[in-house]
């Protein structure tokens, strides 16, 4: 059977609610993104789809990423304190950008931190970065 839906973009639609959060922007300014640009600044949030699936109800269920950078591990808790906090709201927030709904928002992996190797801070260290990972339900 073929998949004849059309599925959200949730990643933007998250971006574009983050962007609103003031207690997220007034740690990260407008750095929220699906990827970091060539030299990044910190603090800063970005966020992936790492898995899910639609099922057959019309529902999508993606699995997002959240990447919490900071200047400093207490800068990157800053980051995921107030991300996190948006999040697990979003439910309570329908519908976000248009007509995506989300229909619940429930974490999926324990916070980690993990600094990034790929990046180093101003000491020359692996960049400060917390990771967790939420599961929604998303319908349009």
């Amino acid at each position: 059977m073929a998949l004849t839906q059309t599925l959200p973009f949730i990643e933007e639609k998250l971006v574009a609610y983050l962007k609103t959060y003031t207690a997220l922007t007034a740690i990260t300014s407008t750095r929220i993104s699906t990827q970091l640009p060539a030299s990044p600044t910190f603090p800063s949030l970005r966020m992936t789809r790492v898995g899910g699936t639609p099922d057959r109800f019309g529902y999508d269920h993606p699995i997002i990423q959240f990447d919490c950078y900071g200047s400093t591990q207490q800068t990157a808790m800053a980051v995921v304190e107030k991300t996190f906090k948006a999040v697990m709201e979003l439910p309570y927030v329908a519908p976000i950008q248009g007509a995506v709904n989300i229909g619940s928002a429930d974490p999926t992996t324990p916070l980690n931190y993990l600094p990034d190797r790929d990046m180093q801070d101003a000491q020359g260290k692996p960049q400060p970065r917390y990771i967790f990972a939420v599961s929604f339900r998303v319908s349009q």
